[in-house]
């Protein structure tokens, strides 16, 4: 199987603002399953974005130079452009003549990027990623920020893959942040496994379909050395871009 990690990386113009012992840090995640951005053209997206303006952005089933949908060959690049803001693609599997896979936007400098190939036990549906980059919040304050996306089949696959995501994002203690869809529902082994390694900052409101949503899929957890503390969490149900809840959480980081 093809991979592909496809970076975009904008020249750093400003240099954040030095982060000040004790004070805390106010970050806006957004975590999104787009549905491949297939519903509304690529402008209502970046609409979107601009309406709640997030300083993070983990999007799943992101389409790449795609036949299936030709008139949007590079969604992710247009709609960082749209929004001002700095795009990382991790393609999981060639498809319809290009990719599918992740991708992230943030609006903080890049200091670099890795991509991570998800567990595949026997049974398991589709090849997964995990993308991660670690940006300049502050000077002298790097966060690592990863969207992910997890396997449909089974409990016991998904929970082997985020106990690869755990092992892979571990061995230090830089402030992270993971979200994606899980395709998990609260109850199971593996946001249990994520539980007790990570600190769960969204509720267990459900956000799977998006009009009048059936179960708890979607998720943002941290971890670090510092402290975190939940601002303002907001699930956004009915809105018509993809059959996902967004999800979008407001965050303190104290070092």
């Amino acid at each position: 199987m093809k991979r592909f990690l496809l970076l975009s990386l904008a020249a750093l113009l400003l240099c954040p603002l030095a982060a000040q012992a004790g004070e805390p840090v106010r970050i806006t995640v957004l975590s999104y399953n787009i549905q491949g951005a297939k519903r509304f053209p690529t402008e209502k997206y970046a609409e979107f974005i601009q309406k709640y303006q997030p300083d993070l952005v983990a999007f799943q089933e992101v389409d790449y130079m795609t036949k299936r949908f030709k008139e949007k060959p590079d969604f992710l690049g247009e709609v960082a452009r749209m929004t001002g803001m700095h795009p990382v693609y991790a393609a999981a599997m060639a498809f319809s003549d290009g990719q599918y896979g992740i991708g992230l936007m943030t609006r903080f400098p890049i200091e670099g990027v890795k991509a991570f190939a998800l567990p595949q036990p026997e049974g398991s549906y589709e090849p997964r990623r995990a993308v991660t980059a670690e940006v300049q919040v502050a000077e002298g304050l790097t966060m690592r920020f990863t969207s992910t996306h997890l396997d449909l089949p089974s409990d016991s696959i998904r929970l082997a893959q985020t106990t690869a995501l755990t092992r892979w994002l571990s061995g230090d203690d830089t402030p992270s942040i993971v979200c994606g869809d899980f395709n998990a529902t609260p109850d199971s082994k593996a946001i249990a496994h994520m539980k007790a390694h990570w600190q769960q900052v969204c509720d267990d409101q459900l956000t799977y379909p998006e009009t009048d949503p059936k179960k708890k899929i979607d998720y943002i957890f941290v971890r670090g050395r510092g402290t975190w503390k939940v601002v303002e969490y907001q699930r956004l149900v009915d809105v018509p871009l993809s059959d996902h809840c967004p999800i979008l959480v407001t965050l303190e980081y104290t070092e």
